[in-house]
């Protein structure tokens, strides 16, 4: 997580949401991903799957 960019209250909760949200997006991948390869998610790294995700990301954008 970064540091916030928000000045209002309720837009800092709605930045904290959307971090939140993509945290748990990712975890979702990484058990995904172990459920298909026969792997605990516990032995996934996260920072692993969050590059690849953003490398997918670029994929699909372009």
């Amino acid at each position: 997580m970064e540091p916030l960019q928000c000045k209002t209250p309720e837009m800092v909760r709605k930045e904290i949401s959307v971090f939140l949200l993509a945290y748990n997006l990712i975890r979702l991948l990484m058990l995904q991903a172990g459920i298909r390869h026969h792997v605990w998610p516990c032995h996934i790294s996260f920072r692993e799957a969050l590059g690849t995700f953003r490398e997918l990301l670029t994929t699909v954008e372009t």
